[in-house]
């Protein structure tokens, strides 16, 4: 009998062990929590999200290599390891959202900054790069910095002998990015280079830990600017921009200057919100974050209606835009002067890439099914040239509908705020033909600012969906195998624009974010199981 007893007492203590070992976790989580507040545990989770991620992509890094069917094989169960790990990364975000939505948590800035650094440092150590636009960032910085040349109108061909010229894709461009970003490149180059030197990897951790210092301080404004608009959304606000899998790998991962673009715009937003706004302030946070990159010029007019409906009377108007405008003309002026040569011949940021060139966008996907349905009754050239015109300018031309509508609507901060993020987000859907993963990152950062509910699942939606750009994109695989259109298109562009009419046809409350269902309820449960 007590042999018997102990066989039937040994499988119900192994059938336990799970169960105990879950409740250590619980209580461990619970203890992260009382200690450091309710945002740790989330945070602790995502760092060792990211570890895992760094150090899986230690270990199945390869060059490039003959491709043979056990190849195939394993690129795409590397590629379908990807796809779980962006899973895993979005999974964790929509945890700490819902359980932060709502509740005004003093104190867990700190805790939520942590973390971003954290798993921004362990994307710093990627043994590969997911873009290659850092090895560009070096080179202009180079022409500057070393050999005193203007980036804006010497081709990088030019420089054949500088060590990072084979690296690079752009050897007959010049540079599309504003003089802010030239001379922090310059900037970077000449602080990066003593220690360095000709090892290319040191001045790409160096542009990483850049964009992922203003990534930080991005989070912070978040911080600020949710804290005097809709408080209760602070904390979990602050999480959608700092956690978003998107901003932490286009940042810290391949170090993209769209950060210092997020950055001054956030900074503008901040010193627009403050308790005493600060016009000039915002004049110039604006004019550095267009002259990084020239998108946010599509913004600017919304701001100055905004300027000049705030006044009290006419003439405070026009001493508003007076001081607007001037310190606009002169951040443009100063910031230009080194390369006043390029001024000359503004054109080249019309017929650049961007502006004229086809790849990865919802534009591309129509231009290639009306090419190949023309091609069917008119000659090759012929088919290709009216499928061109008839895309970019009905795309162009809805844009611009869009955009005056928006701009116009601009009457208060929060009409401003829901403009700003709108006219990015048409123009990345109508108007530009030319599309890349980071440039979601302004979404991402204007989205729970907006705090709407289309807005947020049309984000958060759309910063999952262009990373499968990764995956099919032939130039991530260690093989030349071509290209994967239209198929990286539809994934990146359906999945959001999929959501967000399934949003508008939801109908209800619009002024809460997508994360915030059901939060209020969950909340008023928690002391009573604790």
């Amino acid at each position: 009998m007590v042999v018997g007893a102990e066989q039937r007492v040994q499988p119900a203590s192994f059938e336990q062990a799970p169960g105990r070992r879950l409740y250590w976790l619980t209580v461990w989580r619970r203890w992260l929590a009382l200690r450091f507040g309710p945002v740790a545990p989330h945070g602790v989770l995502l760092v060792a999200l990211y570890a895992m991620f760094a150090l899986l992509a230690r270990l199945i890094s390869f060059g490039r290599v003959q491709r043979s069917t056990a190849l195939v094989v394993i690129v795409v169960l590397v590629a379908a390891l990807f796809v779980v790990m962006v899973g895993l990364f979005v999974r964790a975000l929509w945890a700490a959202l819902r359980g932060t939505c709502g509740r005004e948590l003093p104190g867990s800035l700190r805790p939520i900054l942590a973390a971003t650094l954290g798993a921004g440092l362990c994307l710093v150590t990627l043994p590969r790069l997911f873009s290659k636009d850092v090895l560009s960032y070096l080179v202009y910085g180079r022409a500057f910095g070393a050999y005193g040349l203007n980036p804006y109108t010497t081709n990088p061909i030019n420089m054949q002998y500088d060590f990072n010229f084979r690296l690079i894709d752009w050897h007959d461009a010049v540079s599309v990015y504003g003089p802010v970003w030239t001379l922090i490149c310059t900037a970077l180059y000449k602080v990066v280079h003593p220690f360095a030197t000709t090892h290319v990897w040191g001045y790409v951790v160096g542009f990483r830990l850049l964009a992922l210092a203003f990534h930080l301080g991005s989070v912070v404004l978040v911080w600020q600017i949710l804290g005097r608009l809709r408080p209760r959304e602070q904390v979990a606000g602050t999480i959608f921009y700092a956690w978003n899998p998107l901003t932490l790998i286009e940042f810290a991962g391949n170090g993209h200057n769209d950060a210092a673009l997020v950055f001054f715009l956030l900074a503008a937003l901040a010193a627009h919100t403050a308790e005493r706004r600060r016009p000039a302030l915002v004049a110039l946070c604006l004019a550095l974050s267009v002259l990084t990159k020239f998108i946010t010029l599509l913004i600017v007019p919304a701001y100055a209606l905004l300027l000049w409906r705030s006044a009290p009377d006419l003439r405070a108007r026009f001493i508003a835009w007076g001081k607007a405008v001037g310190i606009g003309l002169a951040a443009c002026v100063l910031l230009w002067a080194p390369f006043a040569a390029a001024l000359r011949h503004p054109g080249f940021l019309v017929t650049s890439s961007a502006a004229s060139a086809y790849d990865n966008s919802l534009l591309e996907l129509v231009y290639w099914s009306l090419r190949h349905l023309f091609a069917a009754v008119l000659p090759a050239a012929r088919s290709d040239e009216l499928a061109n015109t008839i895309v970019k300018t009905l795309g162009r031309l809805a844009f611009v509908v869009i955009w005056g509508v928006l701009t116009w609507r601009a009457r208060s901060t929060a009409r401003f705020i829901h403009a700003s993020f709108w006219i990015l987000f048409a123009y990345l859907v109508l108007a530009t033909p030319w599309f890349w993963p980071w440039y979601v990152t302004w979404l991402v950062a204007l989205a729970p600012l907006t705090s709407e509910r289309r807005a947020t699942a049309a984000t958060l939606t759309f910063s999952a969906s262009v990373l499968v750009l990764y995956v099919l994109w032939g130039n991530q695989l260690p093989y030349d195998r071509g290209s994967m259109y239209p198929i990286h298109n539809i994934v990146a562009f359906g999945l959001p624009l999929l959501v967000l009419w399934l949003q508008l046809r939801r109908g209800g409350a619009e002024n809460e974010p997508v994360y915030a269902g059901g939060a209020d309820l969950a909340h008023a449960r928690l002391p009573a199981s604790s």
